[in-house]
């Protein structure tokens, strides 16, 4: 199909996308692998004893596949656990550190918040460009995709963008994956994949029908009240006002990304005014504004929940 008509068809089914981002989309690199829930743990721990991942004995020492080398080094980028450049391929982030370290705060994973905040990363930093651009831009308004949906969207952004859509199995891969992490399978021969994929515990999805997937919003009363204003300080960098409708509809918000319901969005500001000095929640003539009266550290406000 062409990029014109795949651009008529998707702007027909789907609302019009504002503000789109001009960073350079990236797909693949995953190698088609899913990211496995000990991926990053054992990917941080390589890193950290000052190994590399083109090492000759990476293979070795990780205890898995050349391809699955590929695929934990892409993870462990794209959740910003490692922020490698050309230059420097062991970056390892005040996140992976404080998260994964031996003595951090989940090094395995074991509270759902960590889980959460894994996909909050994964989403706003954009390194694995499907999740940024599926609910920061696709999720617009809709909760029902099929792939061939999530394909033409893809596709759309990328040509308003001025960039080059990548194939259709280059796509094809990429949704498969993306589904693969957040969907555990109904069918599986492999007893640890029905379990094993990362994001599997958030439940975002639903699948119905053929293979559609359905994501609604909620008002995920499990994301921890610190998680929740850790993600508005990181978002909202130096503000100290800040709108309830920013907070749940801007580009990389908590109410887009963790994919909040309002009443869930004013429910948790309302938790952190309760919570913080310094904080105010205000809710006058039609004006809903969070402010922040001092100044917060993110990393002190996760860290007050793991403690």
């Amino acid at each position: 199909m062409s990029i014109q008509k795949e651009r008529a068809t998707f702007t027909g089914q789907f609302r019009p996308v504002k503000d789109i981002s001009m960073t350079k989309y990236t797909f693949s690199g995953h190698e088609t692998f899913y990211c496995r829930h000990y991926w990053l743990k054992k990917g941080y721990d390589f890193l950290e004893a000052g190994n590399q991942f083109n090492d000759p004995d990476a293979v070795t020492n990780l205890g898995v596949g050349k391809n699955m080398v590929t695929s934990i080094r892409f993870w462990l980028r794209a959740f910003y656990i490692n922020d490698e450049d050309r230059n420097n391929p062991v970056v390892l982030t005040e996140l992976g550190r404080n998260l994964l370290d031996d003595n951090g705060w989940d090094p395995y994973l074991e509270d759902i918040n960590s889980i959460w905040l894994l996909h909050y990363h994964l989403v706003k930093k954009g390194w694995a460009s499907i999740y940024s651009l599926f609910f920061n831009k696709l999720k617009n308004g809709d909760k029902e995709f099929s792939n061939d949906k999530i394909m033409r969207g893809l596709i759309y952004l990328s040509e308003i963008a001025r960039q080059e859509a990548p194939n259709g199995k280059t796509l094809d891969n990429d949704i498969r994956v993306f589904r693969s992490n957040y969907l555990q399978p109904k069918k599986s021969q492999n007893i640890e994949d029905e379990f094993n994929g990362l994001l599997q515990e958030l439940h975002l999805f639903e699948e119905i029908g053929k293979k559609n997937l359905v994501v609604q919003n909620a008002d995920r009363d499990e994301i921890s009240t610190e998680l929740f204003f850790y993600a508005i300080i990181d978002r909202f960098i130096d503000r100290n006002s800040i709108s309830a409708e920013e907070i749940i509809t801007s580009e990389n918000s908590p109410g887009k990304i963790f994919c909040m319901s309002e009443h869930g969005v004013i429910k948790k500001l309302k938790e952190v005014e309760e919570k913080y000095e310094g904080v105010t929640f205000t809710e006058d003539a039609g004006i809903r504004e969070l402010q922040l009266n001092g100044e917060f550290d993110k990393w002190n406000v996760l860290n007050g929940y793991y403690e």
